[in-house]
């Protein structure tokens, strides 16, 4: 409570040293568990893994992958690489951190979906954590198809106007269109920009504006050269 009116996080607020120190105890008490339950029983702890050396060593193999998620939980939760509300993609996916736990980290989809990582998974991943950068520079990753890329111009210029109805959110010649690479069949793409302010509900109307742009952009060129093709026939 203390460390939680300290940081201004509310009663019920957690942020990652508080998800470690609660981790640490979780794993504190569960080993406090077992010791009185072999205390009640009359079990010495040295002796039944001295006599059990075979089995402790079987069991220290199967809980290996626990160990190890446990331990990158433990670095995720006093580092501040991945923190809790941060905007991360690990591998493919993209979302925002909700929780920090003993062995799975949670994130919330673009879809809204809840996925549960391991640890190990995460730690072991490519990270990008668009939130310790400008946390106000938003970008759109998108490919197509070399056939369908005739002018990048104008291309950026069909983005650039499909946005206008948020002028008043983005800043000023904050709007670019980058290619970031080249291949044999597909261009890859992102389209950059800059809100002056933060606003969830505004950033998704953003994203699915540019989403069903570049795919109506899709649809158009493709019927437009089926439509060609017919006309050779």
């Amino acid at each position: 409570v203390l460390y939680n009116n300290k940081k201004k996080l509310g009663r019920v607020g957690r942020d990652n040293f508080l998800s470690g120190i609660n981790n640490i105890s979780n794993l504190l008490i569960g080993l406090g568990l077992v010791l009185t339950l072999f205390k009640a029983f009359g079990i010495e702890i040295r002796t039944l893994l001295t006599s059990l050396s075979i089995v402790a060593a079987a069991i220290a193999i199967i809980s290996k992958d626990y160990v190890n998620d446990f331990l990158a939980g433990l670095y995720f939760s006093f580092s501040n690489y991945i923190e809790i509300n941060d905007l991360v993609q690990i591998g493919e996916i993209r979302g925002r951190v909700v929780e920090l736990e003993m062995l799975k980290i949670k994130i919330i989809n673009d879809n809204e979906d809840l996925v549960i990582l391991p640890n190990t998974k995460v730690y072991l991943s490519e990270i990008i954590n668009f939130t310790k950068r400008d946390k106000k520079s938003m970008s759109i990753d998108f490919q197509l198809d070399v056939r369908f890329v005739t002018n990048i111009e104008a291309l950026e210029i069909e983005l650039r106007d499909t946005l206008k109805e948020f002028d008043n959110y983005i800043e000023s010649g904050s709007i670019n269109l980058k290619i970031i690479e080249i291949k044999k069949d597909h261009i890859d793409f992102i389209f950059m920009y800059s809100l002056k302010s933060l606003d969830n509900d505004i950033i998704k109307s953003i994203r699915k504006k540019i989403n069903r742009k570049v795919y109506n952009l899709i649809s158009s060129l493709s019927n437009n050269e089926n439509t060609d093709d017919v006309k050779k026939l």
